[in-house]
């Protein structure tokens, strides 16, 4: 259990800001398990898988009844899942598709012919809703420019130019793909898609539904730092995850906000681990559609609460495109999620600010 009591005392004496509203939830937090403990002794018991997916880990925890196969079924779904939407497998749906010139039937092509392609029709379609949504700043046709820049599938290279040429950025934009029925058609050779941003999210919530048609009814599934919970972990005691500090050295224990997550969703995206430094410049993830470059601006973790993970992730992405306070207002905005951002000032403090709805989730939401 995250002790909420010692992030407040940490947090206070690194000059982090907090409004009375967030202090006095910590301070929920922190006393929580001292409310809830006389119910642990006969609560059923937690029940805990792990292991490896989509180049990260997996780890389920759920009560009830023992199900002895869970992990060998779970595994079984994941591999599904990543022959659909993985760039690394090379025979998936999504490889086929970017090594596409122009146009594909995913239904009646031979070599997709009678193969399962509804992850990868789902992965698009919420792409391209986050797509429109955030004007662009998230785009999964970036897969050309997180190649260039030496974070996808294509070899590892570190950069030392500012911005991809021309050549690369023309095959970046959304709107040059379209999908009529079941034929996707690309305006130029050459476009790829990438679903690293939403496959994780989506692959969270297709695991959430198998838990429930097994009837289970208390769950976290937790991929690579996307999480959803379902139910409670005990009775009176939420499912609680913490929000990592954002910076470069930090321990991936160090929290800097412990959230309770009941039927809801979060996913959290930064700039803060998987980056590269080549004559003192810092080379990122994240990739801005827009100009072609690696993007490092003042936010410095955007966590994004929703009814789906699919949804939050791509969210969170596209905040991270943005920066502050843009990325506040987007999702202030945006109906039926809620955003934490921490971002540092320009007298290198971090500080924390959160839509209105952050805590507690809109079980609303989308």
């Amino acid at each position: 259990m995250i002790s909420a009591l010692s992030i407040l005392l940490q947090s206070l004496s690194s000059g982090m800001k907090w409004s009375t509203k967030h202090l006095l939830f910590l301070l929920f937090i922190s006393l929580s398990p001292l409310i809830s403990c006389r119910n642990t002794k006969n609560a059923p018991p937690i029940h805990h898988i792990a292991g490896k997916t989509m180049g990260t880990y997996y780890s389920i925890k759920y009560n009830g009844d023992l199900l002895p196969h869970l992990r060998q079924e779970v595994d079984s779904v994941l591999r599904r899942i990543n022959g659909e939407v993985s760039t690394y497998v090379d025979t998936s749906i999504l490889s086929i598709v970017n090594r596409t010139h122009t146009s594909l039937d995913l239904k009646q092509s031979p070599q997709l012919k009678g193969r399962e392609i509804g992850r990868f029709l789902r992965n698009y379609r919420i792409s391209d809703s986050v797509f429109r949504m955030s004007d662009g700043d998230f785009d999964p046709t970036i897969m050309p420019l997180v190649n260039y820049w030496g974070f996808g599938y294509a070899e590892r290279k570190k950069r030392t130019d500012t911005v991809a040429p021309d050549s690369i950025r023309r095959l970046v934009g959304m709107h040059k793909i379209h999908l009529d029925h079941f034929i996707l058609h690309k305006d130029l050779p050459g476009m790829q898609l990438d679903f690293s941003a939403v496959a994780k999210g989506d692959a969270v919530d297709e695991i959430a539904r198998y838990l429930s048609s097994k009837a289970i009814q208390n769950y976290l599934v937790d991929i690579g730092g996307e999480v959803l919970a379902k139910g409670m972990k005990r009775p009176e005691e939420q499912w609680i995850i913490g929000i990592n500090v954002p910076r470069e050295h930090s321990g991936v224990t160090e929290v800097a906000l412990a959230v309770p997550l009941q039927d809801a969703a979060i996913a959290t995206s930064g700039n803060y681990r998987n980056y590269y430094t080549v004559l003192g410049r810092k080379y990122s993830h994240t990739i801005n559609p827009t100009t072609g470059k690696s993007e490092r601006n003042n936010l410095l973790s955007a966590s994004i609460l929703a009814h789906r993970c699919a949804w939050a992730d791509a969210l969170a992405t596209a905040c991270m495109v943005k920066g502050m306070p843009e990325a506040y207002h987007f999702i202030q905005k945006t109906k039926g999620v809620e955003g934490c951002f921490i971002y540092s000032l320009p007298s290198g403090r971090d500080t924390m600010v959160m839509t209105d709805g952050f805590m507690p989730i809109n079980k609303t939401s989308k």
